[in-house]
């Protein structure tokens, strides 16, 4: 999605590749809100392309207003918190994204960071109009506890942590159309490119994602990350539904092969994660209660971590703390993992359902779309 939610695993700083250089390269951020306290700390967090470390800086609020000033040589995103350190905080609850681009870059809120009216300056000016279009969205999404809210007693609660993931999932599914409606609208400006390219990682729009991305100006379209969409367009069609899955096999955690064929018979879920992912673990307790049902069907589940040698450890523990049962193997080379290559894979959670013969028959099944399949298998 293309605007701030403001929870950690939702709320992502994207680090753009540079698209403009300038020779006047000096930016000043001014923010008033009329609802901020005296003495509120505003972070600044953006990484400059190319960088190995990220721009940190922090700002008090005096009489409603905030300042930063700073130069940067390309077009950067860029994040502000209010009273939240996104460098260590686990609950983000007021912030905002934008564009670092030369100028006056102005905020104005009534009363929250992540309310403020941006304005000043090319690209926060078209950003604006887009956050005003889902803001109904991001609010109602606010709303909704993450899975990492609940007490630990809750989070054993697999209805209510399904019931959680499926209104959060079903609001983010809402805000798709308003993205690709306002790239149709925009097709020149580099925010619709950005756009384009957060609903390019998720499997499920990428033909609509292939159909829109013509009308972008050429200027776009040659744009690196115009062209990452294209490479994310024709990776994803390395495996398709109806072919037969290609054979591999990769060590589990006590370093024994395990081998695709090894599941020849049943209908297998091969399912790519790995402990750092969020998302994977918000996921992870949807497609626990689908093996617990259709597991004495002739379902199973063989997961691939895309951890590296350094996450290893919190690869096991992510497998004990989330209870997973089923097999799990990996090559411990992150997003270089032989069978996400060979799988196509270009973001995690994805998986790809496969029948007792082999053939793939569905690709990132997640929520109810998993539920669904699985009945239409096992339950008629």
């Amino acid at each position: 999605m293309s605007i701030a939610i403001l929870k950690k695993g939702l709320f992502v700083v994207g680090l753009l590749l540079p698209i403009i250089g300038f020779s006047q390269s000096n930016y000043t951020i001014k923010g008033y809100g009329k609802g901020f306290k005296e003495g509120d700390k505003i972070f600044l967090l953006y990484r400059a392309p190319g960088k190995d470390v990220s721009t940190f800086d922090s700002s008090l609020v005096h009489n409603g207003y905030f300042e930063f000033k700073g130069n940067a040589t390309t077009v950067i995103r860029a994040g502000l918190y209010r009273n939240a350190n996104p460098m260590h905080a686990d609950i983000i609850k007021d912030a905002i994204n934008f564009y670092i681009e030369p100028g006056n870059i102005n905020l104005k809120s009534t009363d929250t960071l992540r309310g403020s009216i941006l304005s000043g300056t090319p690209l926060n000016n078209d950003f604006n109009i887009l956050r005003q279009m889902l803001m109904p969205l991001v609010i109602e999404r606010i709303k909704i506890r993450d899975v990492e809210e609940l007490s630990a007693i809750e989070q054993k609660d697999t209805a209510m942590v399904a019931a959680l993931l499926k209104r959060s999932q079903d609001v983010i599914a809402r805000m798709n159309p308003i993205n690709f409606a306002f790239i149709k609208k925009y097709p020149k400006s580099y925010v619709s490119l950005v756009a384009l390219n957060e609903l390019s990682t998720n499997k499920s729009l990428l033909h609509e994602v292939e159909t829109v991305l013509p009308s972008l100006s050429d200027e776009l379209k040659s744009d690196p990350l115009g062209k990452k969409i294209t490479e994310r367009i024709l990776f994803a069609k390395k495996i398709t539904v109806g072919m037969m899955a290609k054979e591999f096999s990769q060590s589990d955690v006590k370093g024994k092969t395990v081998k695709l064929a090894d599941f020849k018979g049943k209908h297998v879920l091969v399912d790519f994660w790995a402990s750092w992912c969020l998302p994977c673990r918000d996921e992870n307790p949807n497609v626990i209660a689908a093996y617990q049902k259709y597991k004495e069907k002739g379902f199973t589940v063989l997961g691939v971590s895309l951890d590296d040698k350094m996450g290893k450890a919190a690869w096991l523990k992510a497998i004990k703390d989330d209870g997973l049962t089923w097999v799990q193997v990996s090559d411990l080379k992150g997003w270089k993992n032989e069978i996400a290559v060979l799988y196509g894979i270009t973001f995690i959670p994805s998986n790809v359902l496969i029948d007792p013969t082999g053939k793939i028959i569905a690709k990132d099944l997640k929520g109810k779309f998993l539920n669904e399949k699985l009945k239409e298998l096992f339950d008629n």
